[in-house]
């Protein structure tokens, strides 16, 4: 082949061979005999090419398909089928999906398989289908074995009892779907007394949740897909959007940015009504270098109208922050100012955080926040226990931890003894504390010494424990516990955790969590401070361990005592 050979037109389209149709999303390099790129763009596309054997490589979403050797000798037309993404979402586009997924996804994310009579009138609807990624007959499989769905207190919401799900058990696949009030929840797989979580969240602004999860020899929740529709709309297979939305954020979970370039504008602009959207395209936007203060500003304006109070923005605002000179806030006054001029309100009603954001992007976000700020994580909350043992795989806030309580997959017993979360003595403690020291309850952090919060410790653990009970009238309080002035309030927490056991009488009370925040330490991170201190001596650094290790600087300094 020379310069001087005549040229041939070659047009290329692909289509998708599971519906037949044409494929306008698809982009197509070619490569010439020495691997030289001689064109590309978007399919359609025809290219005036001399004589040759000439490679095609087509990408779409991300999802890059098999090189197609061609040999062009005249003008010619060829079709080509478009790559198929992996993915647990059940699209047109998918590589593992089948029209009995489709429609049982379309029906069950309008209609619920459970009428949750405790729902308020206007409630979301989450839907969760568990599907096998295989073909064949699936009748010795329980795609659901194992799996729970929990409120943010950790109770059972549904272990997707048959009376509760839609299930074919020949076809692989179980699907819950019910109204539930707005707020935080956690999908989790229960298997030989750990637990994998993965957090959810249903908005308040009119928007119904859907949830895929692929299983391959156990549910897989760091390759589930999430999609969002208006209330009532459903899930659509053929939707293009859910599909780059989808694939978007598979592209973040290995920090690579797939969100098409209009939507990105879109995303960045402020010009967007899907939350999932907003969200992605932010973090896209944050991957790269540039700064932009007041499309930064606008972006995170509309995601609190729209997700008013997730972690996740506030994760999107932290990294905004640090961008900026001066960095990430060093106190709740500049985080709640910085807020205040995003969102129109303070996070003080919210501080400090509680639940982990649903991708992993702003869950190391908040980590990072956490080494100029500590007491931005609540002690003994999800998202410490998330941010302490969060998995590295795929793009959502899953972590593991120790996670089965007797009874959750086997008969209730009529009466089940639990111990308060610290996710509840912790608010109701430092409330206490507050009225009897000079400090605000919002600036008490776990690691606080009640000596330096309290004249005389002893003598002022009367007055705290009543108001606990006053504010708590559920737990039955331990004697009085011993404490003193070098105890810290995480010391006393876990005091009456251990010596007030809480009875509660199944069908006359609020059920027993099924899984509690893991607040013990890594085995890992203890080694590694022990190690560095060795090494180091008095130049030991707790934050340069901290972010080394990507865990809250008030973890590595529990490890150090």
């Amino acid at each position: 082949m020379t310069t001087s050979d005549p040229t041939h037109a070659l047009r290329l389209t692909v289509v998708n061979d599971y519906t037949g149709a044409t494929d306008w999303n698809t982009r197509l390099t070619l490569f010439d005999g020495h691997g030289g790129r001689v064109g590309g763009g978007d399919a359609p596309l025809t290219l005036s090419l001399p004589r040759g054997i000439y490679t095609v490589r087509p990408e779409r979403l991300g999802e890059i398909g098999p090189d197609q050797t061609i040999l062009h000798e005249r003008a010619q037309e060829l079709t080509l089928p478009a790559p198929r993404r992996h993915s647990a979402m059940p699209s047109l586009d998918s590589a593992h999906t089948h029209e009995f997924l489709q429609a049982a996804s379309t029906h069950f994310s309008r209609a619920p398989s459970w009428e949750n009579p405790d729902a308020p009138g206007d409630a979301p609807l989450l839907m969760v289908l568990v599907r096998a990624t295989g073909d064949g007959d699936h009748s010795d499989v329980d795609p659901a074995e194992g799996l729970a769905i929990l409120d943010d207190t950790g109770s059972v919401v549904t272990r997707f009892e048959p009376d509760r799900t839609a299930r074919n058990a020949a076809e692989g696949w179980v699907a819950f779907s019910a109204h539930l009030p707005p707020g935080n929840y956690l999908l989790g797989h229960f298997r030989g007394g750990r637990a994998m979580a993965l957090p959810l969240l249903l908005t308040r602004k009119r928007w119904d949740t859907m949830v895929f999860v692929p299983h391959e020899r156990g549910a897989r929740l760091s390759a589930a897909s999430i999609d969002m529709c208006p209330r009532g709309q459903g899930y659509d297979p053929g939707d293009l959007l859910a599909q780059q939305i989808d694939a978007a954020i598979q592209g973040l979970g290995m920090r690579l940015d797939l969100l098409p370039e209009d939507l990105r504008l879109s995303a960045i602009y402020g010009k967007f009504e899907h939350p999932l959207l907003g969200l992605i395209g932010a973090h896209a936007h944050f991957l790269g270098p540039r700064r932009q203060e007041r499309l930064e500003r606008a972006v995170l304006h509309n995601l609190w109208r729209l997700l008013e109070g997730a972690p996740d923005v506030v994760a999107l605002l932290l990294m905004a922050d640090e961008r900026e000179p001066e960095g990430m806030p060093a106190t709740l006054d500049e985080l709640n100012a910085r807020a205040e001029a995003a969102f129109g309100e303070t996070l003080d009603a919210r501080l400090p955080l509680r639940f982990p954001p649903l991708l992993r992007g702003g869950l190391d976000a908040l980590v990072r926040a956490s080494l100029r700020l500590p007491e931005l994580i609540a002690p003994g909350s999800w998202l410490e226990a998330a941010a302490n043992a969060s998995s590295a795989e795929g793009p959502w806030s899953t972590w593991e931890q120790p996670g089965l309580l007797p009874g959750l997959f086997a008969d209730v017993p009529p009466v089940v003894v639990v111990r308060p979360t610290p996710q509840k003595l912790y608010p109701a403690i430092k409330r206490a504390i507050a009225r009897e020291s000079p400090r605000a309850a919002r600036t008490i952090i776990a690691d606080d010494r009640l000596g330096d919060l309290l004249d005389d410790p002893s003598a002022r653990m009367p007055g705290i424990l009543g108001r606990v009970a006053r504010d708590m009238p559920e737990v039955q309080l331990p004697p009085m516990p011993e404490v003193s002035a070098p105890d810290r309030v995480r010391d006393l927490v876990q005091r009456l955790r251990e010596e007030a056991p809480l009875s509660v009488t199944v069908g006359t009370a609020a059920p027993a969590p099924a899984m509690i925040p893991d607040d013990s330490l890594p085995e890992w991170l203890v080694t590694l401070v022990r190690e560095r201190q060795d090494a180091e001596g008095a130049d030991f650094d707790p934050v340069a361990v901290a972010r080394m290790a990507n865990v809250p600087l008030s973890t590595v300094r529990r490890a150090v005592e």
